[in-house]
């Protein structure tokens, strides 16, 4: 039977490859212009990741505080709570 590798392990080896494929970079392209549009190409796959996983945490907190409202039961902590969600939502980016 197959083993499959943890997720640390997963981790561990793409933050190896990173350094190894940044080295390879630093150490082929001395020119700092060359260096920096080859960074700029990189940030661009960042940034689409971060904003992706940006995009998941709004509807990711906004539906476990509807699990956890319709759970409370009590109207006066349901309406504190929701003041302090809708106050928490319009606040934030």
């Amino acid at each position: 039977m197959k083993k499959k590798l943890p997720m640390a392990a997963w981790i561990l080896i793409a933050m190896v490859l990173g350094i190894i494929v940044g080295y390879m970079i630093f150490s082929s392209f001395p020119d700092k212009k060359a260096a920096k549009e080859i960074a700029d190409y990189v940030s661009i796959v960042s940034d689409v990741f971060l904003r992706l996983i940006k995009m998941l945490i709004g509807p990711l907190v906004f539906s476990t505080l509807v699990v956890g409202i319709a759970h409370m039961g009590d109207a006066k902590s349901v309406g504190r709570v929701f003041g302090k969600a809708i106050g928490w939502f319009l606040t934030r980016r």
